[in-house]
């Protein structure tokens, strides 16, 4: 058997370090992070506790790249709207692409879940993440204000909470009308008239 190529080495620690991310993230969504261990992390992953180390620090940088990876979920780098119009349908596709994603990758949704109750507990780990997670934020708040909203700073965050509480209720009830809920958030804050303002 031939040795392999530098390329096919990379390939290769390229899908194992993607094996771990998975298996991290499963783990993550069912059993929080606190009670998820890198040994159970390995055993997910079929590889040994040691060869993690060969790909990640620990169990800290392993949550971070889960987090990171997921953060692709959000579609967070749409460039800057040239325009008002531009603005609205940035929004648009932002709201349509998290519809999506709840309803193709509900482990990552749930895993989200986990994530927001740990760093409620935990203030060192809730400031670690702070800057991604005010990333998602900010994108609703620039693009409401572009969009001539009066109050694009607590109307952007309203939406981030909104957003967070519809995808836990998703995930909590069996029959939840995602769809409808989805439709109804895009006509409140990309209708041209603002509730709030008649």
């Amino acid at each position: 058997m031939a040795p392999r190529s530098e390329e096919q080495l990379k390939e290769l620690r390229r899908e194992r370090s993607q094996s771990i991310i998975r298996a991290a993230l499963k783990l993550f969504a069912e059993n929080g992070v606190t009670n998820t261990s890198v040994s159970q992390i390995a055993k997910e992953a079929d590889i040994s506790k040691g060869l993690i180390y060969n790909y990640f620090e620990g169990k800290e940088q392993l949550l971070q790249k889960v987090i990171q990876e997921g953060m692709k979920k959000m579609p967070l780098d749409v460039p800057p709207p040239a325009s008002e119009e531009e603005a609205r349908q940035h929004l648009k596709f932002i709201l349509d692409e998290i519809y999506e994603s709840a309803k193709a990758d509900r482990i990552f949704w749930k895993f989200y879940a986990e994530l927001l109750l740990q760093l409620i507990r935990d203030e060192e780990l809730a400031g670690e993440f702070e800057e991604e997670f005010e990333q998602y934020i900010t994108l609703f708040v620039n693009l409401l204000a572009q969009m001539g909203d009066p109050q694009p700073e607590i109307r952007g965050r309203m939406l981030a909470a909104q957003l967070d509480g519809i995808l836990l209720h998703g995930l909590y009830y069996k029959d939840y009308p995602l769809e409808s809920i989805f439709e109804h958030l895009k006509q409140q804050y990309l209708s041209h008239e603002n509730p709030d303002t008649k």
